[in-house]
């Protein structure tokens, strides 16, 4: 089994796109200070997209941000046998994963997942 993706921290464009809301991303900012930034940017995402501010929408943001706005996620990702990581089940032997365990993959491959149907993540 070898990897098709490099493991890139996830931007914030991708975590609001897999996330849908901000909610969840407001409130785990709130819960350190050297977060709160992201919030803010967050609640501002619809001026951050017309504006195309790329340096906000591109942030890198940390793993241990990201990891706890995914568990607030409810969405299931599913892992076939020849490495495809799908938004739904395409065999009965596909694994059925959440988004926090399927991050594993990298926040691209769970927003391609989730906004293109699949992804390759090994071969």
């Amino acid at each position: 089994m070898k990897a098709t993706l490099t493991i890139t921290p996830m931007k914030l464009w991708q975590l609001h796109a897999v996330m849908d809301k901000v909610q969840p991303i407001c409130a785990v900012a709130e819960l350190r200070s050297d977060w709160r930034f992201i919030g803010e940017w967050a609640e501002q995402f619809n001026a951050l997209v017309e504006t195309q501010d790329r340096a906000k929408l591109d942030y890198e943001l940390p793993d241990d941000f990201v990891r706890l706005v995914l568990m607030q996620s409810n969405l299931t990702y599913y892992l076939s046998k020849d490495g495809w990581l799908r938004s739904y089940r395409m065999s009965s032997d596909d694994e059925a994963l959440s988004t926090i365990a399927a991050f594993k993959y990298g926040g691209f491959a769970i927003e391609d997942a989730f906004e293109k149907g699949c992804i390759k993540v090994w071969d």
